[in-house]
């Protein structure tokens, strides 16, 4: 069943939006960080990418929370069931209908026919809409991690080390293990001045995870930067690549 606000909205339209406090910004900004920047100067920002397509945040609703990316709208031309979510607060995959035809890739009838399904195109984003109707992505679906019968996300430790003092940023990822699967590991970088160390990361993991399979089993790496993507974003692949590197690691499958 898909989720029905109690309030009743005529549409559904994307917006774009950023985890990052404008303080962080530096001289080499992403598109995305410019258009950030915009829109809190702004009282309202919209985006249009096509003469079909076009985004809308309102300057209030992202000063409140940076890393909302999306809002239900009044009267626009789409309708209710153009995006399908399980429930309030209940993380489910994000699928959308346009209500018209869609060809799919050309060429690729294969990739088309893995994300496109009785019209419902599936993101492989994984994402809930919060009690004020607002919908958040929190990870993308092929990003899921089993060790041994225990199924997690790489969030679900960032979420928790990144609360840990001391810790700038983190990203998180599963190194594959012929006996338990998944192990997960962790790159970390500190605040300035700090000093903990790869040790006192795991042993806060282990003291402070709410289930006892959720635990750095590959270990922890502290370094000075994250690796990213040409537009700014963490590239969990690039960390794992430079972890195992670090570490001398060699995956057998």
């Amino acid at each position: 069943m898909s989720y029905q606000p109690k309030t009743h909205y005529d549409a559904v339209d994307k917006i774009w939006s950023s985890e990052k406090e404008k303080s962080q910004f530096g001289e080499d900004l992403s598109i995305g960080e410019i258009i950030f920047q915009e829109m809190v100067r702004h009282p309202k920002s919209v985006a249009q990418v096509s003469d079909s397509e076009k985004t809308i945040l309102l300057r209030e609703d992202l000063l409140n929370n940076a890393i909302r990316i999306a809002t239900f709208m009044r009267n626009l031309d789409l309708t209710q069931r153009d995006i399908a979510i399980i429930g309030t607060n209940k993380e489910g995959e994000v699928c959308i209908n346009k209500g018209s035809f869609w060809p799919g890739y050309y060429g690729n009838p294969e990739a088309t026919k893995e994300i496109y399904k009785d019209n419902w195109l599936h993101s492989g984003d994984l994402g809930y809409v919060d009690n004020d109707g607002f919908l958040y992505v929190v990870e993308r679906k092929k990003d899921l991690l089993k060790y041994q019968s225990n199924y997690y996300y790489p969030h679900e430790l960032e979420e928790l080390i990144s609360r840990m003092p001391g810790v700038a940023e983190v990203c998180a990822f599963g190194i594959w293990g012929v006996e338990n699967g998944d192990e997960a590991a962790a790159t970390v970088v500190r605040k300035p001045n700090d000093l903990i160390s790869e040790k006192d990361v795991e042993d806060y993991v282990a003291q402070n995870a709410g289930t006892e399979f959720l635990r750095l089993h590959a270990g922890c790496l502290i370094v000075d930067d994250l690796r990213r993507s040409p537009n700014g974003k963490t590239n969990r692949a690039a960390n794992k690549e430079y972890f195992l590197q670090a570490k001398g690691i060699q995956i057998i499958t």
